[in-house]
């Protein structure tokens, strides 16, 4: 028996009865369906908000932490090595590898540390005299935690 047969064997009253009920259902689960979607929405909106709020007040609490530290020297005189050295040092850093990448350049990777610290890192970095010639950054899970990688050699 197929739905049309079906159909056909009703009398017009079962039809309409049919037809007022399925009007019936669609007209209440729409507004649900509806409700749940612009909630599901707003639950997600609010959580990008907090994320987005969560990176503006480190972006904030960087300039205040630049505004505050004096002003670093060009070092030409240190090797580039020295200078991501103390760098990684000064910032609570752990280099996981460092490496020769060619005659004037060194390659650093640090162990998963604060993304704030590690572009607190590129920004001593390049005020001594490095100049990052390639980065990759990858977020450790859901927290603040990255992997880097950087490519560094001295400013022209």
């Amino acid at each position: 028996m197929t739905l049309e047969t079906f159909w056909r064997a009703r009398t017009r009253r079962e039809r309409t009865i049919v037809q007022a009920a399925a009007v019936l259902v669609f007209a209440i689960l729409l507004p649900v369906w509806c409700y749940l979607m612009a909630a599901k929405f707003r639950e997600d909106s609010a959580s990008e908000l907090r994320g987005a709020e969560r990176v503006q007040s480190q972006v904030a609490r960087l300039a205040e932490l630049r505004k505050n530290q004096p002003e670093g020297f060009a070092g030409t005189d240190q090797a580039i090595r020295e200078r991501i050295l103390a760098s990684a040092e000064a910032g609570g850093l752990a280099i996981l590898r460092l490496e020769n990448a060619g005659a004037d350049r060194v390659r650093v990777a640090f162990e998963p540390a604060e993304s704030s610290a590690v572009y607190r890192w590129v920004e001593a970095i390049s005020r001594r005299g490095g100049l990052v010639q390639s980065s990759a950054v990858v977020r450790v899970g859901d927290s603040d935690q990255v992997n880097a990688e950087f490519e560094v050699a001295d400013s022209p």
